[in-house]
């Protein structure tokens, strides 16, 4: 049996795939523990109490991104362009809003911005892998 090597398209598969899942994992996390992420950025606990409704919501949307990404590209692939745009759109506005808040003294600098960092590396991954040519 021939050994294939590793295309472009296969990396670029792998990378949507962590992403999805690593989107996943903080979707299902701040949807069971939704002060976990608002304290980690700073905020004290009364008020991430208080706002806990509006991590569920983050925590929906990162659960539908993920499953949509991830079940494309599971499938086949041929569909995910668009899941891949609405991610890197989401993950943009989440790097812009966190450095926004940071910069303002709302949240936590060091952990905000290593947050818009992630979301800006995932914006990255996102659009590289719709630029990947198809095979």
């Amino acid at each position: 049996m021939e050994h294939q090597p590793d295309t472009g398209s296969d990396r670029s598969r792998q990378i949507v795939l962590a992403v999805a899942l690593l989107r996943l994992a903080v979707g299902a996390v701040s949807s069971v523990q939704p002060t976990a992420l608002p304290r980690a950025l700073g905020i004290d606990s009364a008020t991430a109490g208080r706002a806990a409704f509006i991590t569920r919501m983050f925590a929906s949307r990162e659960i539908a991104l993920a499953l949509g990404a991830g079940w494309t590209v599971v499938g086949g692939g041929s569909a995910s362009r668009p899941w891949l745009l609405a991610s890197a759109l989401a993950d943009g506005a989440d790097a812009v809003t966190l450095v926004a808040a940071a910069r303002a003294g709302r949240v936590a600098k060091l952990p905000s911005y290593l947050a818009a960092a992630g979301a800006a590396a995932a914006v990255g991954a996102a659009l590289w892998a719709v630029a990947r040519p198809r095979r």
